[in-house]
């Protein structure tokens, strides 16, 4: 089996594609991994100079990735790398994780092609964030089954997600459960060997890409220690960083794009660190404020300048701060991040020039056709993601019922008439509301009635239901569905070695791919 593109839709980074000068103006390194733009790029990373904690950050990497030795070390001498990244998920996070990850690989192939010197695909885990509730669950909503990592209830932060350790008895537990469903015992052996969410997703990118795709944990200390030249300046110019992110806010907005992060003039864009909490730095009562700790106006960059790895950055200082630890050619993004760099202009010129940044692939993954059910209810899976599954459902039902179409005019011939009967004698209190309570009556008889037919069609509503789950249940496939669980639904073990042959890293739409034998 293998992949076909059947068709193509909007890209979900689609307004990165434009031509568009206002949006240019926006990423001061450029947008796209043309060729103007990787050689401006590269003639600035002349000047790269790896931090003086790079040895332990190197060793640190080499421990996670034993076979990909010479290429920190060539990145320690200045290979340039492709940067990509993400929270860290239970078993790899859904299909667009891996997508971020292949494009990196595939954007670094071709930059090395075309500079004629190596670069390297880097992945970025973002190990010290806090939302739990983001990273601790994975769903398959064919089974409608969720996988959690922990067992206390929704709703716990404040702890770094990635390095929290997981319980031997729920690994053990989730481990089990995914084998079950998904029938993939490399995903159960990786599960029950990774201690800790960061762990659980290294293990599957390696998994997949093996030693192409280098990996750093924003958790490990040795990482942090390496950008304490941004974090020092982020705390030196708090106010001026709030002040050029203000601007840069403002300025997106105006080029049309909406928003997706905010500045405070009393937060430092810095968290103070440790394994059991990651809490924002504010100005309280005359001081910085980070956890326990506070700091008066000058104490605050001194100390970040001697204990960097105290402190970890946020959503706007990270970019900064990983290009400061890594020659970055460009960044490789989703459209929410997207969205937040081009807010990011105005504080490249208090903290350093942006790398270009590139769309990450897209795709939509369907089994074979055709599907003759979709077309019953008026649904192109290729050309558009599925709508409602009750409303498919009752427009399946009412096609299989020829008289289904009288009910509702017998129905509105009915009312019309007790309407006008009942207005005959003159003036009736509430009849408009009388009419409306009518139609509605109507409308949930009719539903009842169409549900009540619902056995006799069983096995196509199952069909269909199948299908519309796969195609993402109305929403990105690809922000649903693992990559573990489609290989398992499609039955097709080789699944992301076939997708990986039919992606073209510089398409600017998205492919639907049809699985044909």
């Amino acid at each position: 089996m293998k992949f076909v593109r059947a068709g193509s839709r909007v890209h979900p980074c689609a307004p990165w594609f434009l031509e568009n000068e206002a949006l240019d103006r926006l990423f001061p390194g450029g947008r796209g991994a043309g060729e103007r733009n990787l050689l401006r790029r590269q003639k600035l990373l002349e000047s790269w100079v790896r931090p003086r904690s790079w040895t332990a950050l190197a060793k640190r990497m080499a421990k996670e990735r034993p076979g990909s030795i010479a290429a920190i070390e060539g990145v320690g001498r200045g290979d340039a790398v492709v940067l990509t990244g993400q929270q860290p998920v239970v078993a790899g996070g859904p299909l667009f994780v891996w997508l971020k990850a292949w494009t990196a690989i595939a954007q670094a192939r071709r930059a090395t092609q075309l500079l004629g010197r190596p670069v390297r695909a880097l992945f970025w885990i973002a190990g010290d964030d806090a939302d739990r509730d983001e990273m601790r669950t994975l769903a398959d909503p064919l089974l409608a089954r969720v996988f959690d990592a922990f067992d206390d209830p929704p709703g716990t932060r404040g702890k770094p997600v990635g390095i929290e350790p997981l319980k031997d008895d729920v690994r053990a537990s989730l481990s089990r459960r995914l084998v079950d469903a998904w029938q993939d015992e490399h995903l159960g052996r990786i599960v029950r060997d990774s201690p800790d969410l960061s762990s659980l997703l290294s293990a599957c990118l390696f998994h997949w890409f093996g030693d192409e795709l280098l990996v750093v944990d924003a958790a490990w200390p040795e990482t942090r220690a390496c950008a304490v030249n941004t974090y020092s300046s982020v705390a030196a110019e708090a106010r001026g960083v709030h002040a050029d992110l203000s601007v840069g806010i403002e300025r997106a907005r105006a080029a049309g794009l909406t928003t997706s992060i905010a500045s405070w003039s009393d937060r430092a864009r810095l968290f103070r660190f440790s394994p059991e909490s990651r809490d924002r730095v504010r100005w309280i009562d005359d001081h910085w404020q980070g956890g326990s700790d506070t700091w008066d106006e000058e104490e605050f960059s001194s100390f970040v300048s001697g204990n960097p790895t105290l402190f970890s950055h946020d959503v706007a200082s990270r970019p900064f701060a990983a290009e400061e630890v890594f020659p970055v050619l460009s960044h490789v993004l989703g459209p929410g991040e997207l969205a937040y760099f081009a807010c990011l202009g105005p504080l490249s010129a208090r903290l350093g020039i942006l790398a270009p940044v590139v769309a990450r692939a897209s795709a939509t993954l369907l089994p074979t056709g055709p599907w003759p059910l979709a077309k019953e209810v008026r649904w192109d899976p290729v050309g558009s993601p599925a709508g409602s599954m009750d409303e498919m459902r009752l427009r399946l039902l009412e096609g299989r019922s020829p008289r289904s179409g009288i009910w509702p005019k017998l129905w509105s011939d009915a009312r019309a008439d007790y309407l006008q009967m009942l207005g005959e004698g003159g003036s009736f209190p509430g009849l408009t509301a009388l009419s409306g309570r009518l139609e509605r009556f109507e409308a949930r008889f009719r539903r009842e009635r169409l549900q009540a037919t619902a056995p006799l069609h069983q096995a196509d509503l199952a069909q269909l239901h199948r299908l519309v789950q796969l195609s993402g249940a109305g929403g990105p496939q690809e922000r649903v569905w693992s990559p573990w669980a489609l290989a398992r639904h499609f039955q097709m073990p080789d699944l992301l070695v076939e997708l990986a042959k039919v992606l073209d890293p510089l398409d600017s739409c998205h492919p639907v791919l049809e699985m044909r034998s």
